[in-house]
């Protein structure tokens, strides 16, 4: 259950029980406008829009907005902090792809706001899908999966302090972060070989406009992928919470950590970064489990879900999601000022050199 798409392939396959090939949005149009004259929705036309319009527009792009400037600043710190630690490098490839995450998430408050033109849907369905919702799933499952490798990192270290730094070097995590974005994108390539963006011919407005083209296996390649996606995230979100119950289970043994530092070999530092990665692990468990409780029951009742009575109601909960997939994508920077002096120390600096910066510009132009 992923809050990616508009129209879900495999609901529409389902309940139509249509074949999929060279389908169109045209297609689909015509089918989830036919579906919706039956009675007994969950949920009527205009509340769905008022979800989206809230969800998607306003709460969505204000959010998505704020994040990106934080994970930049994100980026920043940690580019200056340096990336002789490991940690440094992964935190800061975090945020780049939370940054990649929350621009999809801008560009979906884009193509939901009613002030969009809608003189070509099916240009909007296309860019939506193809554009922006395919990403936007990819982006997703390459931060969970980073967020997974930061939190083995950490239990490394616990485990093994004398050990960590030869396990996990400089070029042992690059070449890990690489392929952690490389990956899932490698993975739902086949959907960007399989759709395209082309002319069609649209019988409605009998002339020829852009539309999503697909290829003859459209409804395997799709199929194929989203279950490529769904491993991904439910199998990031299992090691993600098993190995916060091992962070937690060592907090709880070093509670003291003064008097414990000294004995146990760790630094203050250490205990830092630990509590910093198990608050970012623990706040991605509170925001993503509703989409695994989702994808799960999904998966279990896809046959009893395919009914259209559902489809709007299915829709508002995928856009409720959405937000706080945003949120949970834009936190982090509070945070790493909660637990963590060093990149507290840095951000003051930039913000006083910006400062600096600022009052000489005022006075050159005195």
């Amino acid at each position: 259950m992923t809050q990616d798409y508009g129209v879900d392939v495999v609901l529409l396959a389902a309940s139509y029980n249509t074949s999929l090939t060279h389908v169109t949005h045209t297609t689909q149009v015509t089918q989830v406008t036919q579906a919706y004259t039956v009675d007994g929705l969950l949920l009527s036309d205009e509340a769905l829009r008022l979800f989206n319009l809230i969800n998607y527009v306003i709460l969505g792009g204000c959010v998505s907005v704020v994040g990106l400037v934080l994970n930049l600043i994100n980026v920043a710190v940690y580019t200056r902090l340096g990336y002789r630690d490991t940690s440094n490098m992964t935190l800061s490839a975090l945020s780049l792809s939370d940054t990649g995450l929350l621009l999809m998430m801008l560009a979906y408050s884009l193509v939901y706001n009613p002030l969009l033109p809608a003189d070509n849907p099916e240009l909007i369905y296309a860019v939506r899908n193809l554009g922006i919702g395919w990403p936007h799933v990819i982006i997703s499952r390459v931060s969970g999966c980073i967020k997974a490798f930061i939190a083995l990192e950490r239990f490394i270290a616990i485990a093994h302090p004398l050990k960590v730094k030869a396990i996990l070097t400089q070029s042992r995590t690059l070449i890990v972060c690489f392929l952690l974005f490389a990956v899932p994108f490698a993975g739902s390539t086949p959907v960007f070989v399989c759709l395209g963006i082309n002319l069609q011919y649209n019988a409605v407005l009998n002339t020829s406009t852009l539309a999503l083209v697909a290829c003859s296996n459209r409804y395997t390649v799709e199929v194929n992928a989203r279950y490529f996606n769904m491993f991904l995230q439910l199998s990031s979100f299992l090691l993600i919470s098993v190995l916060t119950v091992g962070l937690v289970h060592a907090v709880l043994k070093t509670s003291r950590w003064r008097k414990t530092s000294v004995t146990s070999g760790r630094t203050t530092r250490d205990q830092r970064l630990t509590r910093t990665v198990l608050v970012v692990c623990l706040s991605h468990i509170a925001c993503v489990t509703p989409n695994i409780v989702g994808t799960v029951v999904t998966l279990v009742l896809k046959d009893y879900l395919a009914n259209v009575r559902y489809k709007n109601l299915l829709d508002a909960i995928y856009s409720s999601l959405f937000l706080l997939g945003a949120i949970n994508s834009s936190i982090n920077i509070f945070i790493y000022i909660k637990t963590s002096s060093k990149f507290v120390k840095v951000l003051k600096s930039m913000l006083i050199q910006q400062e600096n910066k600022k009052n000489i510009f005022i006075l050159n132009k005195l």
